[in-house]
């Protein structure tokens, strides 16, 4: 591309201080025509070579953004031709740069600024525009990650290296003797030789990105154009190689034409590499070493790993939009996002300006977790996300957390009809349920960071666990000798008269990093007293997890109550006040049964705990106590609105069950509203669940939920029933005795 110009510009560099003296000869001015075509020539050809380049940034640019349309509509197709969108910000430098280029000759060609004569500044700097391309995309293949940063340094040291010649024409043209430019000819050809270094140990030893094959070919497409380069030159400076110089010109345009196909062959491996649909595989403790120094980059190296390890959840990220911010975190930032422009999640992305090696791990662990949990009180995983500069977990969208949705609740003034404890059973007994389900695993998992805030509230009410980035599963081993307990675990109707061994066992739990292994203050007041005694997170079974839970139970009941008010917030006061046997203080109006529980799941001694199984047990026989005393005030009144099912649907009808009625879910919801047992149709469609989940109302379909439709219908066994005293109005024997005991153990 810049051949012809380079052998103008070596002629004029060898005979820089006598090229006045010759305008005087015979046949100058034909001489002068000649190389005026000559040099429009080379000109048409450099303009050329910008062209080419500029097409190409351009139209990868165009070819981003199209395909990114149509893989946000789930087009899978499409979704494989999206380069990485960190690359356009390189493809916008090298478009600017060549544009202004593009600019300068078409100006310079309409005002006839070049006529025999180029500045040899000028011509070098046509030679370090090309170059810019390969150095650009080499450098940002020694990158460790595609951060802005990253990206940043790479177009800097880019410039700096493509341009350095420049500098040295300047000098040498300016300060040089007129009698040593062949000497400063043959020595430009030597600090070109500089940046080839790089290139070379690219080529001996490729960086950890795209492909060695592809990469080794971007760095001998480098070669070939610096010796054709340099080719030329030598064939410009001998007199008898001379005339034939024009063959080695066509082979450098050719050439030139060729290498920007290489080089959209290396971005485009890049993105399939950071697709992980690479062929390296590494153990990924390589990566995670200490004494590394990286606190600024992800190595690309334990992504690629990452990707392989967690291939079956991994989302391409053509398909991720992300719309807005929603929250921050000490080491991740939460996105609302969608999913193929249909799905609505919640994106928790990880920077690489906060990301260290323990940072990296920790997503790693998160990720695995998440992609092993399937439950409805679990927030769902849709999956992992590379997308340089950041790495993601996709997980489905709620309202908020159970934090925000208390706080809310504290602020609002009930009716007197409200059911609000039933609403906070329900959200005890969804996130007790949390708990179990990852207790129920074998070794079980420890989420070790019980607390409202890692709760999310879906806009169905339903509380749903979340944040395992500090979750473990816990390692038994040396089983102590369980604890006896002399009393019943939670009711006496299921314990009574028993001594039995503690199903709670505190175990050694696997910690691999120190990061997390802080208490923070706003997580004091949910740590189990054994873990207090410690000082470290030494100590970490299911009952630290019950524990926990206890906790937030009781705030689930005092929305704006203060735990430790005595403390006034000193997380260390707070630590002495628990070790003291302090807890919590109930309100009168709290019952009696979910009292008990709760005392009894944050008992000093972790083998006399409740399992988190138990506590669900516990709960949802409390909850169907409620049900049935909801469901007579909800059908109360509704003889009018009966609709009774065919005697066929109806065969299977259990005992004192005379007849069955159907009503609408939409119906069921406004009832609800109407009677303010609850605030808005999600509450009403939670406690639609609750009264299923206590079998006091079914679907048609029995495998379905309540839905609040008005073609899907519900069902009330109505029972012929004497206006009794419930369990909850009547404490039993049983529980009186149970009731002195946590008065004693207090």
């Amino acid at each position: 591309m810049v051949a012809e110009a380079t052998l103008r510009y070596v002629e004029r560099f060898l005979d820089d201080s006598g090229g006045n003296d010759r305008l005087g000869r015979p046949g100058d001015r034909e001489s002068l025509d000649n190389a005026g075509r000559h040099m429009r020539v080379a000109m048409v050809f450099v303009l050329a070579g910008f062209m080419t380049i500029w097409l190409l940034c351009v139209g990868l640019i165009w070819h981003i953004r199209v395909n990114r349309a149509g893989a946000f509509k789930g087009n899978a197709e499409a979704a494989r031709k999206v380069i990485l969108p960190a690359y356009e910000p390189v493809l916008f430098v090298m478009a600017i740069i060549n544009g202004a280029y593009i600019i300068f000759l078409v100006v310079a060609f309409a005002t006839d600024y070049f006529d025999v004569f180029i500045s040899p500044v000028i011509l070098e700097s046509f030679c370090s525009g090309n170059q810019f391309m390969f150095v650009t995309v080499l450098m940002l293949m020694f990158e460790k990650s595609l951060s802005f940063p990253a990206v940043k340094r790479a177009v800097v040291l880019s410039l700096v290296l493509s341009y350095y010649t420049t500098l040295y024409v300047w000098i040498v043209t300016k300060f040089g003797s007129p009698n040593h430019q062949k000497e400063f000819t043959i020595g430009l050809q030597f600090v070109r030789g500089l940046l080839m270094l790089p290139f070379m140990y690219a080529f001996v030893k490729p960086p950890n990105r795209a492909t060695k094959r592809i990469i080794r070919e971007l760095c001998f497409a480098t070669f070939v154009f610096y010796a054709l380069m340099v080719l030329v030159v030598i064939f410009a400076t001998n007199p008898k190689t001379a005339p034939n110089s024009h063959y080695v010109l066509y082979a450098i345009l050719s050439w030139v034409a060729f290498c920007p196909l290489v080089v959209w062959r290396v971005l485009k491996a890049d993105t399939e590499y950071w697709r992980g649909v690479g062929q390296r595989a590494c153990a990924l403790q390589d990566y995670f070493q200490h004494d590394n120094d990286l606190s600024e980059r992800v190595s690309s190296k334990g992504l690629h790993v990452l990707i392989e390890m967690n291939r079956k959840c991994v989302i391409d990220f053509a398909y991720l939009e992300l719309i807005r911010q929603i929250g921050v975190g000490s080491k991740s930032t939460v996105f609302q996002g969608t999913l193929k422009m249909k799905t609505h999640v919640a994106v928790k992305a990880y920077a690489p300006s906060s990301c260290s090696e323990d940072v990296v791990a920790a997503f790693s662990h998160e990720a695995a977790m998440c992609s092993v949990l399937n439950h409805p009180n679990i927030v769902k995983f849709h999956g992992m996300c590379i997308a340089p500069p950041t790495i993601c977990l996709v997980f489905q969208l709620c309202q908020g957390n159970l934090a925000d949705t208390l706080a809310d609740q504290a602020r609002r003034k009930n009716h007197p009809a409200r059911q609000q404890l039933l609403i906070c059973i329900g959200f005890m007994l969804d996130a007790a349920r949390a708990v179990a389900y990852l207790h129920s695993f074998s070794p079980p998992f420890v989420h070790c960071d019980i607390k409202p805030p890692s709760f999310l509230v879906d806009a169905a009410c339903n509380v749903q666990l979340s944040d395992f980035g500090e979750s473990r599963r816990s390692m038994n081993r040396k089983k102590r000798a369980p604890a006896k307990a002399l009393v019943a675990i939670l009711e006496d109707k299921y314990f009574e008269h028993k001594i039995i061994d503690s199903p709670m066992d505190t175990g050694e739990s696997q910690i691999d990093s120190t990061w997390w292994m802080q208490l923070e203050k706003n997580s004091i007041e949910y740590t189990a007293p054994e873990i207090m005694e410690q000082g470290e997170l030494r100590v970490y079974g299911e009952a630290t997890d019950v524990y926990s839970l206890a906790i937030t139970m009781w705030d689930i009941l005092h929305p704006a109550g203060d735990k430790f008010p005595q403390a006034h917030g000193d997380s260390v006061q707070v630590i002495e006040e628990v070790l003291h046997g302090a807890r919590p203080r109930f309100s009168s109006n709290t019952p009696l049964r979910l009292r008990g529980i709760i005392e009894r799941s944050w008992y000093r001694d972790p083998g006399l705990r409740p399992s988190a199984a138990q506590i669900v047990a516990a709960l949802e026989e409390i909850q169907e106590d409620f049900c049935s005393r909801l469901v007579l005030d909800i059908v109360s009144g509704l003889s009018d609105f009966f609709d009774v099912v065919d005697e066929s649907a109806c065969s299977s009808r259990p005992p004192g069950v005379y007849h069955t009625h159907a009503f609408p879910g939409a119906f069921i919801v406004d009832r609800m509203i109407d009677q303010r047992f609850v605030r808005c149709p999600a509450e009403a469609v939670r406690m639609g669940n609750a009264l299923m989940d206590s079998s006091v109302l079914h679907h048609v379909n029995h495998s379905k939920s309540f839905e609040n439709s008005a073609t899907a219908r519900q069902l009330f066994p109505c029972w012929h029933m004497e206006p009794t005293v419930t369990t909850l109005e009547r404490p039993s024997a049983s529980y009186d005795a149970l009731d002195s005991v946590v008065s004693v153990d207090s």
